[in-house]
């Protein structure tokens, strides 16, 4: 035996089977999909569908080496997509069957803008799609129509500002038919089934402060009004046009009413009540026609009262010269109603309201609070009449701390009972409106002393950026009773109406005056002027909408008069809108509910048949029909035309075409042209 060979080693084992689990190596197919391969992730090759894209909700397509769909692939696929479509179509047809007509017109809306119907069927069912909520498809599946990646990110990014609008079409289908026929255009205004009611229920009270139920009218003036008219006239405008402009503390003054305090620490006086209920029984005639007559009475007392006393320098009469100018400027009569705001600015600068006032003047904490509320009050009332151009935007804003600033620390100071005064939860809400209305017009006020300055001319579009981020920033930091939601209180409304139409006034210069409009289709464009001019149109409209569904008349604020011609005048701008017609009768439809209760409304709806006809939206022959039906529905004669200079459709450099005065002459022309070739081939 040789012993030079090496011994040999003892045999290995068997090789045991490869371990099973999450650490075993993957398992390698022949061909992944395609949208695997892109995303180098795993891919388990099941067909038609691999299980990634199952789990994403993603198209799975298989590829072959040479980058060729395979044939008997392509036709299983589409054979697959096809089949899945039509059995989506049809449920969400069955969906339908049971939905509302708004609902339907949405996912009609999302289906042509490319939405996948399976997407759609899912937000039929309330569920959420499979894929990633962070990307843009997702997003606008899920919510409804959006027309611009910009849009869509102030969706996002503020809900407050910018929240999801379902635009009711159940409200144009009450008037889609106004320029249909022969048939009197007020004839198909009917009242939503879901509009707030003004006959209260036997258990809501009467009044929005039952302490109003004191009330003895006789004590202030001497028109023959009962107490119950009276009270529920000035009820309604806490109520309605109060939450705006606060001109004096409702609670304060509504004690000072139903006691019959008068002296110099008193809110109310004879021209006060007078003033108040000249303007309040205007809005009040929508529920009972009868105190339309008793508002001129008021007025007629209020002047005489003004006459006498001559030059005034107390806080109720300064609310009642702002009040005054209203009731008469509402009543169609702007230049005789100019001199009582002129007085009310004039005692308000006498009085150092605005700009840094004396307070060893003020006396009382009660009287400091009384202050800060006229002076709030009125520069709230005074940005809002420059934004239609009235009167020029104010230089020296007050500096006394807000109304509710000052009774908050004072309720911290306070340690008598006494010294509070009770407020009802309605007006408490009131309070806190204004303290929120004040912030938004100082920032409207800051772009108005720019925008108006025609020698040094600082305005910029980094400004105009700038004063619309201090808008978001407003917006985002709302209260709770001050967001909008389903039953918002209309103030809630009335605010957000006011800041779109800030938006509009802040972009306007830097869009063509042909932009100047919505979207009807998407746009794949980020935030810029002209998309959040667009979005903002959107959400006027909508807020539209909403008021016309959600209240009667008697709950509409006058703002909504300038909100109606600044978004129809958007609206028409897009020659390409096939609903703009639609939406024009919508708007004339709330001018003519509004008729009856305020005159002035008559030379709104001719400023709007002006603009709609000189754009095409409808003929010289239906503009004059509609301003005939209109004129038909005042209860009140009205023979000579307006001429307060209102700016409510501005432009970029010349704010005299779009008054209210060339609108209107505008008007007469069309007219007289069509009467002068009547009869003419």
């Amino acid at each position: 035996m040789n012993n030079s060979l090496r011994p040999l080693l003892p045999a290995t084992r068997p090789r045991s089977p490869p371990p099973s689990g999450p650490n075993s190596k993957r398992k390698r197919v022949s061909v992944a999909c395609n949208e695997c391969r892109q995303k180098r992730i795993g891919c388990d090759g099941s067909r038609p569908v691999c299980a990634a894209c199952h789990r994403r909700d993603r198209h799975c397509v298989y590829m072959n080496e040479e980058d060729l769909e395979m044939r008997p692939t392509i036709l299983k696929r589409e054979n697959i997509a096809l089949r899945e479509k039509l059995v989506a179509f049809q449920d969400i047809f069955e969906h339908l069957q049971g939905r509302t007509q708004h609902v339907a017109h949405d996912t009609v809306q999302r289906l042509g803008a490319g939405t996948d119907p399976s997407d759609v069927l899912k937000t039929l069912r309330g569920e959420l799609p499979h894929a990633i909520l962070s990307e843009q498809n997702t997003a606008r599946a899920i919510l409804p129509a959006v027309y611009s990646d910009g849009e869509l990110e102030l969706l996002v990014r503020h809900p407050k500002a910018y929240c999801t609008v379902d635009l009711p079409v159940v409200a144009q289908g009450t008037v889609s038919t106004l320029f249909l026929g022969g048939e009197s255009s007020h004839a198909h205004i009917s009242q939503p089934e879901d509009v707030k009611s003004t006959d209260k229920p036997s258990n809501h009270p009467e009044y929005c402060d039952s302490r109003l139920e004191e009330l003895n009218i006789d004590f202030w003036t001497s028109v023959p009004v009962t107490n119950d008219r009276a009270a529920s006239a000035i009820s309604l405008y806490l109520e309605t046009h109060h939450p705006i402009w606060s001109f004096f503390d409702a609670s304060q003054f509504i004690i000072d009413l139903v006691e019959c305090r008068v002296g110099s620490e008193s809110t109310s006086s004879p021209f006060m009540v007078s003033s108040l209920l000249a303007f309040a029984m205007q809005g009040y005639s929508s529920i009972d026609p009868a105190a339309a007559e008793y508002s001129y009475q008021f007025e007629q007392q209020a002047e005489k009262l003004f006459a006498a006393e001559g030059k005034i320098d107390t806080l109720p009469d300064i609310a009642a010269l702002a009040l005054l100018y209203t009731s008469i400027a509402v009543h169609g009569d702007v230049p005789r109603a100019t001199k009582y705001l002129t007085a009310a600015n004039e005692a308000a600068e006498r009085m150092n309201l605005f700009g840094k006032p004396d307070q060893a003047t003020f006396g009382s904490p009660k009287t400091i609070v009384a202050t800060s509320q006229t002076a709030w009050g009125l520069f709230n009332f005074l940005v809002q009449m420059a934004q239609f151009h009235v009167v020029p935007p104010i230089e020296h804003p007050p500096t006394i701390p807000l109304p509710e600033e000052l009774r908050s620390s004072q309720a911290l100071e306070s340690s008598h009972e006494r010294d509070t005064v009770s407020i009802s939860p309605a007006l408490a809400e009131v309070q806190q409106a204004q303290s929120i209305f004040c912030r938004l017009w100082i920032i409207a006020n800051e772009i108005f002393l720019i925008y108006r300055d025609s020698e040094i001319g600082a305005r910029s579009l980094a400004f105009a950026l700038g004063k619309y981020r201090k808008l978001l920033d407003l917006v985002d930091t709302l209260p709770k009773s001050m967001v909008r939601q389903e039953k918002s209180p209309h103030w809630v409304l009335i605010f957000h109406t006011s800041l779109h139409m800030v938006v509009l006034d802040v972009f306007r210069p830097y869009i063509a005056e042909g932009q100047q409009h919505g979207f009807r289709a998407y746009v794949p464009q980020p935030s810029s002027p002209r998309t959040i001019f667009a979005a903002s149109v959107m959400q006027l409209k909508g807020m539209l909408f909403m008021f016309a569904i959600q209240y009667a008349p008697a709950y509409w604020n006058l703002a909504l008069s300038g909100a109606m011609v600044f978004t129809v005048n958007a609206v028409l701008n897009d020659t390409s809108d096939a609903e703009r017609k639609n939406y024009l009768a919508f708007c004339i439809s709330m001018g003519q509910r509004l008729l009856p209760s305020y005159v002035y409304m008559i030379e709104t709806i001719r400023a709007i048949l002006a603009i709609a006809t000189d754009k095409g939206a409808i003929t010289s022959a239906e503009a004059i029909r509609i301003d005939v039906e209109s004129a038909a529905l005042q209860r009140a004669e009205y023979t000579d035309r307006c001429r307060g200079g209102w700016v409510v459709a501005p432009t970029v450099n010349d704010n005299v075409a779009g008054s209210i005065n060339t609108l209107t002459d505008r008007f007469e022309t069309i007219t007289l042209f069509d009467e002068f070739t009547e009869g003419i081939a």
